[in-house]
C-alpha cells in the first residue's frame, strides 16, 4: 500500500507540467487513498500532495483554493506525518506565500494566523516540542 501510494503522488507529480487539471485530481485521488488506508488520517503522502496543490493553486492565483489546501496541511500536524516534515513543509510555504506578489495582504494574513493558531505556545501544537 506505501508503494502504491508513493508511486501515485510521483505519477501525479508528473502530471503538473501537462495538465494541472489531472494534477489536481490525482493529488486528491492520494489524499483519498491514504485516509482511507490510514483510519481516515492523513500520513505523509497526503502532507505531501497537499503542498503540490498549494504550489498549484498558487500559479493558478485562486486564493480560496490555496487557503483550503494550506488548512488541510495544518491539520496533519501530529497526524503519522513526522514532526520536521510539518515544520520543513510549513515554513517552505510560509516563504513562498510571503514572496508571491499576486497574492493580496488579507490571504497572507489569513495563513499566517491560521499557522499561529495551531503552532501557538497556549492553544495549538509545536511539532518539535
Amino acid at each position: 500500500a506505501e508503494v502504491a501510494l508513493e508511486n501515485a503522488y510521483y505519477n501525479a507529480k508528473g502530471l503538473r507540467e501537462d495538465s494541472i487539471e489531472d494534477a489536481v485530481q490525482a493529488f486528491g485521488e492520494v489524499i483519498s487513498s491514504e485516509k482511507r488506508e490510514n483510519d481516515n488520517k492523513y500520513g505523509p503522502w497526503s502532507f505531501k500532495s497537499m503542498k503540490q496543490l498549494v504550489k498549484l493553486y498558487l500559479k493558478l492565483n485562486n486564493a480560496t483554493e490555496v487557503m483550503r489546501h494550506y488548512q488541510r496541511m495544518l491539520e496533519c500536524v501530529g497526524d503519522g506525518v513526522s514532526p520536521n516534515a510539518v515544520e520543513k513543509g510549513i515554513h517552505g510555504m510560509l516563504d513562498r506565500i510571503s514572496q508571491n506578489e499576486n497574492l493580496q495582504g488579507s490571504l497572507i494574513r489569513q495563513i499566517y494566523d491560521a499557522t499561529l493558531a495551531v503552532f501557538s505556545p497556549k492553544t495549538g501544537t509545536s511539532p518539535n516540542e
